[in-house]
Protein backbone atom coordinates (compact mmCIF):
# COMPACT_ATOMS: atom_id res chain seq x y z
CA UNK A 1 0.00 0.00 0.00
CA UNK A 2 1.52 3.43 -1.14
CA UNK A 3 2.12 5.64 1.62
CA UNK A 4 -0.30 8.74 1.53
CA UNK A 5 1.98 12.03 1.93
CA UNK A 6 1.55 14.35 4.48
CA UNK A 7 1.06 17.83 4.00
CA UNK A 8 2.27 20.93 6.05
CA UNK A 9 -0.77 23.75 6.41
CA UNK A 10 -1.24 26.74 7.50
CA UNK A 11 -2.26 27.12 11.53
CA UNK A 12 -4.45 30.38 10.01
CA UNK A 13 -7.96 29.94 8.18
CA UNK A 14 -7.21 33.31 6.83
CA UNK A 15 -5.19 35.90 6.18
CA UNK A 16 -7.22 38.22 7.93
CA UNK A 17 -7.70 36.20 11.08
CA UNK A 18 -3.53 36.28 10.95
CA UNK A 19 -3.33 39.85 11.01
CA UNK A 20 -6.16 39.93 13.73
CA UNK A 21 -3.76 38.17 15.94
CA UNK A 22 -0.93 40.33 14.70
CA UNK A 23 -3.32 43.23 15.68
CA UNK A 24 -4.12 42.02 18.81
CA UNK A 25 -0.15 41.40 19.86
CA UNK A 26 0.44 44.81 19.83
CA UNK A 27 -3.01 46.04 21.62
CA UNK A 28 -3.10 43.18 24.77
CA UNK A 29 -1.06 43.84 27.64
CA UNK A 30 0.91 40.73 27.47
CA UNK A 31 2.57 41.07 30.60
CA UNK A 32 -0.66 39.71 32.10
CA UNK A 33 -2.64 38.11 29.43
CA UNK A 34 -1.74 35.42 26.71
CA UNK A 35 -3.30 35.16 22.84
CA UNK A 36 -4.55 31.33 22.16
CA UNK A 37 -5.22 30.46 19.02
CA UNK A 38 -7.70 27.96 17.73
CA UNK A 39 -8.71 26.59 20.77
CA UNK A 40 -11.17 23.65 21.21
CA UNK A 41 -14.53 24.65 23.28
CA UNK A 42 -14.21 21.22 25.07
CA UNK A 43 -10.74 22.40 26.17
CA UNK A 44 -12.16 25.53 27.91
CA UNK A 45 -15.71 24.44 29.57
CA UNK A 46 -16.34 20.92 30.84
CA UNK A 47 -19.68 19.07 30.81
CA UNK A 48 -21.14 15.83 31.73
CA UNK A 49 -23.25 14.96 28.61
CA UNK A 50 -21.69 15.33 25.16
CA UNK A 51 -22.45 18.43 23.40
CA UNK A 52 -22.49 19.64 19.47
CA UNK A 53 -20.65 22.79 20.60
CA UNK A 54 -17.31 20.44 21.76
CA UNK A 55 -16.45 20.22 18.23
CA UNK A 56 -16.37 23.82 17.26
CA UNK A 57 -12.99 25.72 18.47
CA UNK A 58 -12.53 29.60 18.83
CA UNK A 59 -10.26 31.88 16.82
CA UNK A 60 -8.72 33.46 19.43
CA UNK A 61 -8.45 33.32 23.71
CA UNK A 62 -7.28 36.07 26.00
CA UNK A 63 -6.66 34.14 29.08
CA UNK A 64 -4.84 35.63 32.27
CA UNK A 65 -1.34 33.45 32.62
CA UNK A 66 -2.75 30.91 34.77
CA UNK A 67 -4.32 29.55 31.35
CA UNK A 68 -8.30 30.89 32.43
CA UNK A 69 -10.41 32.21 29.97
CA UNK A 70 -11.35 36.25 29.85
CA UNK A 71 -12.52 36.92 26.34
CA UNK A 72 -13.27 34.82 23.31
CA UNK A 73 -12.95 36.51 19.94
CA UNK A 74 -14.30 35.27 16.69
CA UNK A 75 -13.29 36.36 13.61
CA UNK A 76 -16.77 35.88 11.11
CA UNK A 77 -16.06 36.06 7.13
CA UNK A 78 -18.27 36.38 4.30
CA UNK A 79 -19.29 32.30 4.97
CA UNK A 80 -20.25 33.20 8.61
CA UNK A 81 -22.88 35.99 7.19
CA UNK A 82 -24.82 32.67 4.27
CA UNK A 83 -24.04 29.81 5.21
CA UNK A 84 -26.88 28.39 7.73
CA UNK A 85 -23.94 25.43 9.02
CA UNK A 86 -21.80 28.42 10.22
CA UNK A 87 -25.10 30.50 11.34
CA UNK A 88 -26.10 27.34 13.69
CA UNK A 89 -22.14 27.25 14.99
CA UNK A 90 -21.95 30.66 15.57
CA UNK A 91 -25.28 30.31 18.01
CA UNK A 92 -23.84 27.78 19.88
CA UNK A 93 -20.53 29.44 20.81
CA UNK A 94 -22.38 32.06 21.59
CA UNK A 95 -24.84 29.99 24.06
CA UNK A 96 -22.09 28.30 25.84
CA UNK A 97 -19.80 31.82 26.54
CA UNK A 98 -22.92 33.27 27.95
CA UNK A 99 -23.90 30.70 29.60
CA UNK A 100 -20.45 30.36 31.51
CA UNK A 101 -20.13 34.05 31.60
CA UNK A 102 -17.05 34.69 29.65
CA UNK A 103 -17.64 37.53 27.32
CA UNK A 104 -16.92 36.99 23.02
CA UNK A 105 -16.28 39.22 21.01
CA UNK A 106 -17.99 38.37 17.07
CA UNK A 107 -15.99 40.45 14.56
CA UNK A 108 -17.93 40.54 10.98
CA UNK A 109 -15.05 40.82 8.42
CA UNK A 110 -15.65 42.82 5.08
CA UNK A 111 -14.61 40.75 2.24
CA UNK A 112 -11.05 41.25 1.30
CA UNK A 113 -10.31 43.84 -0.91
CA UNK A 114 -7.45 43.38 -3.55
CA UNK A 115 -5.14 45.03 -2.51
CA UNK A 116 -1.01 44.90 -3.44
CA UNK A 117 1.05 43.16 -1.27
CA UNK A 118 2.52 46.70 0.17
CA UNK A 119 -1.24 47.99 0.23
CA UNK A 120 -2.43 45.07 1.94
CA UNK A 121 0.38 45.78 4.47
CA UNK A 122 -0.99 49.47 5.54
CA UNK A 123 -4.11 50.31 4.21
CA UNK A 124 -5.58 46.94 5.13
CA UNK A 125 -4.03 46.53 8.89
CA UNK A 126 -5.21 49.71 9.52
CA UNK A 127 -8.34 49.36 8.69
CA UNK A 128 -8.77 46.32 10.44
CA UNK A 129 -6.79 47.90 13.63
CA UNK A 130 -10.06 50.54 13.41
CA UNK A 131 -12.51 48.09 13.37
CA UNK A 132 -11.37 46.29 16.37
CA UNK A 133 -10.98 48.92 18.72
CA UNK A 134 -14.18 49.44 17.40
CA UNK A 135 -15.69 46.24 18.79
CA UNK A 136 -13.05 45.94 21.52
CA UNK A 137 -13.73 48.96 22.85
CA UNK A 138 -16.17 47.92 25.80
CA UNK A 139 -12.78 46.32 27.27
CA UNK A 140 -10.21 48.86 26.49
CA UNK A 141 -10.68 50.93 29.90
CA UNK A 142 -12.52 47.85 32.09
CA UNK A 143 -10.18 47.15 34.93
CA UNK A 144 -12.26 43.85 36.21
CA UNK A 145 -12.98 40.66 33.88
CA UNK A 146 -13.94 37.11 34.67
CA UNK A 147 -11.48 35.99 36.99
CA UNK A 148 -11.32 32.45 38.16
CA UNK A 149 -10.75 30.59 42.10
CA UNK A 150 -7.31 29.59 41.88
CA UNK A 151 -8.52 27.01 44.84
CA UNK A 152 -11.67 25.57 43.35
CA UNK A 153 -12.17 26.91 40.07
CA UNK A 154 -15.29 28.49 40.31
CA UNK A 155 -16.16 31.51 38.72
CA UNK A 156 -15.83 34.23 41.14
CA UNK A 157 -18.72 37.11 41.61
CA UNK A 158 -17.74 40.54 41.38
CA UNK A 159 -19.49 42.72 44.17
CA UNK A 160 -19.56 46.24 44.98
CA UNK A 161 -18.87 47.82 48.35
CA UNK A 162 -21.85 49.43 49.70
CA UNK A 163 -20.85 52.91 48.64
CA UNK A 164 -20.17 51.54 45.72
CA UNK A 165 -16.39 53.31 45.72
CA UNK A 166 -15.16 50.38 44.07
CA UNK A 167 -15.57 46.47 43.53
CA UNK A 168 -14.30 43.38 44.57
CA UNK A 169 -14.51 39.29 43.81
CA UNK A 170 -15.46 36.47 45.99
CA UNK A 171 -15.93 32.75 45.52
CA UNK A 172 -19.54 31.46 45.24
CA UNK A 173 -18.79 28.54 46.52
CA UNK A 174 -19.27 28.42 50.48
CA UNK A 175 -17.27 25.23 50.98
CA UNK A 176 -13.93 27.14 49.52
CA UNK A 177 -11.46 29.91 52.00
CA UNK A 178 -10.44 31.65 48.96
CA UNK A 179 -9.87 35.45 50.49
CA UNK A 180 -11.66 38.65 48.25
CA UNK A 181 -9.67 40.35 46.10
CA UNK A 182 -10.10 43.87 45.02
CA UNK A 183 -11.10 44.33 41.59
CA UNK A 184 -8.85 46.98 40.65
CA UNK A 185 -5.94 44.93 41.64
CA UNK A 186 -6.53 42.94 38.43
CA UNK A 187 -3.91 44.02 35.54
CA UNK A 188 -5.79 46.00 32.51
CA UNK A 189 -5.80 43.37 29.17
CA UNK A 190 -5.11 46.18 26.62
CA UNK A 191 -2.61 48.47 26.95
CA UNK A 192 -3.61 51.81 27.89
CA UNK A 193 -4.11 53.63 24.83
CA UNK A 194 -1.29 57.15 24.44
CA UNK A 195 -3.73 59.98 24.24
CA UNK A 196 -5.89 58.54 26.95
CA UNK A 197 -2.18 58.27 29.48
CA UNK A 198 -1.33 61.84 28.53
CA UNK A 199 -5.17 63.13 29.76
CA UNK A 200 -4.82 61.58 33.04
CA UNK A 201 -0.99 63.25 33.82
Amino acid sequence: MEKEEIEVISLWDSKAEQLVFDILREKINLDFYQINKHISLKEIFKKETKAPWMECHIDLLITDLKDYPVLGIEINGIRHWNESEYKKRDREKKEIFAEAGVPLVCIPLPELPSYTKEEYKTNYAKALSELLDIFLLPFYYKTSYPIYCRMCGQQLEQKFKNDYTGSFYCCSNKKCKFKTISAEKIPNMFKLKKESYEEEL
